[in-house]
């Protein structure tokens, strides 16, 4: 694994390929596009740093917590534990170029079976492949200098703070790994078998589970293996549901016919390229000569930005349709918001594949796909929590 140092306090390592495309791979999984980046994050930085800290300090480290699902934890909470000793380092990481303060969820802070003694910020660079150790905290720092934010339940600690030198940490561990770094913590509710099953059952069909009940109850929850396991279950087939309502509703709703475009029949609110001032130069391309091609544009609002869905359709000699799809920026925006999502989704719910923008993409779009006529599908487009699902049948 190479590395390379940016300043005698900092600390970069190269993410290798392999542990990239794993990422990217079990990130696809989640129905959740907030839960894919943490995952994906924190899948990136735990398997960059934990190999590495074996390699030069540790042999024996270990993730933490040890689970085979690593998925029912970044689902709902950023960080990745690791435990060296007796102690344990929390990994925190953020795409953001904001190194003013470090943010640590209330999980690794406040609930003793999670209780973190190192925070580690990390930063992840993916355009150049790396991650960025830029500094560290103890429990105490945090809990004496970091201020509380009850509305997303993180503990903000100021750069100030924090020991920049990432390099004594690891001389600690070695020269005084009984140093006291936690803080007195209050202990959490005790949950019986039967509540603990009532609460999963409100919370799987809650907004944002995280923040539904008392975190004296969710910590309690969450820290446990079969339970926390259990709330991923009913959260995933919960997910699984509202698609297909969605779905379903969409498709009584409004529905666009593609095989009507060929006769120059189009429903309200597609336009052509020219109408949307768009440039031939980033209308989609085909990559090969067609006999017949229709391109159409349609402005998408998720909550303050408008994004355009380009549609390209293709007949083929045995009664089937190539369709293209891409989102791209309105007229004079340069990127598409980061975190972006377009999917492409069954009928019945079931996501065939899913694309996600990255910070500076101006375009993205699905691998292109061949379906006999009357084929339905639907087309979903997500940022944050705002998702607009668009029905076609071809």
């Amino acid at each position: 694994m190479s590395l390379h140092l940016e300043s005698p306090t900092e600390l970069i390592l190269a993410i290798p390929q392999t542990v990239r495309s794993q990422a990217e791979h079990q990130s696809q999984g989640s129905t959740d596009t907030a839960g894919q980046w943490r995952l994906f994050l924190n899948h990136l930085s735990l398997q960059t740093i934990l190999p590495w800290l074996r390699s030069e300090y540790f042999p024996q480290a270990t993730a933490f917590p040890n689970v085979s699902n690593p998925s029912n934890v970044w689902a709902w909470v950023n960080g990745a534990g690791i435990q060296v000793g007796q102690k344990r380092l929390i990994l925190l990481p953020d795409r953001s170029v904001d190194t003013s303060e470090l943010v640590v969820p209330q999980e690794w802070v406040d609930a003793p079976d999670w209780l973190g003694d190192y925070f580690l910020a990390v930063q992840v660079n993916l355009e150049e492949s790396c991650v960025d150790l830029w500094g560290y905290a103890t429990h105490e720092m945090l809990k004496t200098h970091g201020r509380y934010e009850a509305d997303d339940r993180t503990y903000h600690l100021d750069r100030e703070f924090l020991v920049s030198d990432i390099s004594v940490l690891w001389v600690v561990q070695q020269l005084a790994p009984n140093e006291v770094t936690q803080a007195a913590i209050a202990p959490l509710a005790t949950v019986e078998a039967v509540q603990a099953e009532n609460l999963l059952q409100r919370l799987g069909n809650a907004t944002n589970p995280r923040l539904e009940i008392p975190f004296s109850l969710w910590g309690s929850l969450i820290t446990q293996d079969v339970w926390r396991q259990r709330l991923y279950q009913l959260r995933q087939n919960f997910s699984v549901d509202s698609i297909q309502a969605n779905l379903q509703q969409t498709l009584q709703q409004s529905i666009t016919r593609l095989g009507q475009w060929f006769q120059n029949q189009f429903e309200t609110g597609w336009q052509t390229l020219e109408e949307l001032q768009l440039q031939p130069a980033i209308a989609l391309r085909d990559g090969e000569e067609t006999v017949e091609i229709v391109r159409r544009v349609k402005a998408l609002r998720l909550a303050d930005q408008v994004v355009l869905l380009l549609v390209a359709i293709t007949p083929e000699a045995d009664q089937r349709v190539m369709v293209q799809i891409q989102l791209r920026p309105i007229a004079g925006v340069d990127c598409l918001p980061e975190n972006l999502a377009l999917s492409l989704v069954t009928p019945e719910g079931e996501t065939v594949q899913t694309v996600q923008a990255r910070s500076a993409d101006n375009v993205i779009q699905l691998q292109r796909f061949r379906c006999p006529i009357e084929t339905a599908f639907a087309v979903q487009v997500t940022l944050e929590q705002t998702t607009v699902m668009e029905s076609f049948i071809a």
